[in-house]
């Protein structure tokens, strides 16, 4: 999971810092939509707890980093078909 980003640093500008921090493992379900996180890679546990509001999967995170950067093969065949086309 990841976790929106609530306040942005003194050196971060807001067009440019990540929207999310991350990534998150959920460790506890609160009632009302609420869970209890700890940082996948420093194992640091959240002290409140946050939102489903304030979340997104890692699966959506990967659907959305995959569809804003091209394909490696596409990109490669379509330099080689380019100069497939070139030559006679």
């Amino acid at each position: 999971m990841y976790k929106v980003k609530d306040v942005l640093g003194d050196t971060e500008d807001h067009k440019t810092a990540p929207k999310f921090g991350g990534p998150y493992i959920i460790i506890d379900k609160a009632l009302h939509n609420v869970y209890k996180l700890q940082h996948f890679h420093t194992g640091k546990i959240l002290q409140s707890h946050v939102h489903v509001d304030k979340l997104k999967s890692c699966t959506s995170a990967r659907e959305t980093h995959c569809q804003e950067m091209p394909r490696q093969d596409a990109v490669s065949s379509g330099t080689d078909n380019a100069a497939s086309n070139d030559s006679p």
